[in-house]
């Protein structure tokens, strides 16, 4: 369902950046996976009007069916203080925010990737748009720089709760 998941191709279509501070780069040394030179989002954030956003249209969601998005994120530079919050978003279906990760000091290893893994459910019709946004409520005080990389949708299951 998610087109370009690794960002590999050499343009970063289907995926439309906006807002400052997204750059797509070719470097396998930060690219999570790739065969050769990957590129993956980078988001740059450097005060709090910032809202750089990397995102997609998703078709092919069917309704009354579980899904469950991974990608993977790392924390290349910076990570704000416990007073101010910055958070990695995720959102699906007209904006609303579908998950949030806190991103703050001490809590990632620098240069490490983690993989999120969300549920949703296909209840909004067969297409929506994936949406990836770092934002901060202050000014971090150094440059704050996350990669996203490795996306997929992955159909679940459906419970029968019992019947």
């Amino acid at each position: 369902m998610i087109k370009n998941p690794s960002f590999e191709s050499e343009s970063p279509s289907p995926w439309v950046t906006s807002g400052d501070g997204i750059t797509i780069l070719t470097d396998p040394e930060i690219a999570r996976s790739g065969q050769r030179s990957a590129a993956i989002s980078f988001f740059e954030v450097t005060n709090s009007k910032q809202r750089p956003e990397v995102s997609q249209p998703i078709k092919g969601i069917e309704n009354d069916r579980n899904y469950q998005l991974e990608l993977y994120f790392t924390i290349l530079q910076g990570a704000p203080s416990i007073n101010n919050v910055c958070e990695l978003k995720i959102q699906l279906y007209g904006g609303s925010t579908f998950a949030a990760v806190i991103i703050q000091e001490g809590v990632y290893t620098p240069e490490t990737y983690y993989e999120l893994e969300f549920p949703f459910g296909g209840s909004q019709g067969s297409s929506t748009d994936l949406e990836v946004i770092v934002s901060c409520q202050k000014d971090p005080p150094q440059e704050l720089k996350v990669a996203v990389d490795d996306f997929r949708i992955v159909e679940q299951p459906l419970e029968d709760n019992g019947k």
